[in-house]
């Protein structure tokens, strides 16, 4: 009697971390069922990393815009008239350092509310200054006040210099659009969420021009209005961002190659529904 030897599987091989591969492994994955996942994971593993590309090019943006703010910040101050937004658009001024000199227009004063310093709760005072060449006038965030003196009796004891020209350093910065309707008195916006400007400039008896300007700190900057100092520069979240769409993207090719590994070694522990055969048996006598 001549018989033939069984076939012999392909046994599975541990790999340098001692993680158990099954036969085949990556050669199963692009075949039959398992090809439609492995395409599905590779394009959401595409669209991963396109998301992390993504926030690396706003990351470049952002330092970018950056160092055109830190450039203007720090360049001369320029002198406020009337003029000085003529023939130039208002963006390419915006954190542009300036001095302005005028005069307090108080009695159309408004106040951009919900705005803390230090921690504690109040607002800033939205004045008008009239430009001393009368050239224009120019909207000014004096600073912060305190929640406790925003009634209006309250707040006159920070307009001072009624009437007097005064010398303003700040910088410049672009209308903020609200999104909210604030309260109204007998028609008139007492105060306002951001500083919208044009919004502003209705319920004045004159224009006003389409930029303000955010006093900057003069002195120990201890009694209110209490100005804001340079803005902090910051690159943002956007390398956190990538980071974290790269490690996604890690995660699912790691977790989806070992699903795929861990169901090949569990179907062949399964027990066999047949009896093994030999591949082929020869009887004679």
């Amino acid at each position: 009697m001549i018989t033939g030897t069984p076939a012999r599987a392909t046994q599975p091989r541990r790999g340098r971390a001692g993680i158990v591969v099954a036969p085949r492994l990556f050669r199963t994955m692009v075949r039959g069922r398992w090809l439609i996942i492995t395409m599905l994971v590779l394009v959401a593993c595409a669209v991963m990393v396109r998301l992390a590309f993504w926030q690396l090019s706003r990351l470049d943006g952002r330092r970018a815009a950056n160092a055109v703010i830190a450039t203007r910040m720090h360049a001369p101050p320029l002198y406020l008239t009337g003029q000085t937004l003529t023939g130039v658009r208002p963006d390419n001024l915006i954190f542009r350092q300036v001095e302005a000199r005028g005069t307090w227009d108080y009695a159309n004063e408004v106040e951009l509310r919900y705005r803390s310093f230090d921690g504690q709760p109040g607002a800033h005072v939205l004045t008008p200054l009239h430009l001393a060449d009368g050239s224009g006038t120019v909207l000014v965030d004096r600073g912060w006040i305190p929640l406790v003196d925003l009634d209006g009796d309250k707040r006159v004891i920070y307009q001072t210099d009624a009437g007097q020209t005064v010398a303003v350093e700040g910088l410049i910065y672009q209308s903020q659009p609200q999104t909210t309707a604030p309260a109204k008195t007998q028609g008139r916006q007492d105060f306002f969420m951001a500083v919208d400007v044009p919004a502003i400039g209705q319920q004045l008896p004159y224009s006003i021009l389409p930029v303000y300007i955010r006093r900057l700190p003069t002195g120990d900057n201890t009694t209110p209005p209490l100005a804001e100092g340079f803005p902090e520069l910051d690159n943002g979240p956007h390398l956190d961002y990538a980071i974290q769409w790269f490690a996604f993207t890690a995660i699912l090719l790691i977790t989806y190659v070992l699903f795929v590994n861990y169901t090949l070694l569990r179907n062949r522990r399964r027990p066999p529904s047949e009896a093994a055969r030999p591949v082929a048996t020869l009887d004679s006598v």
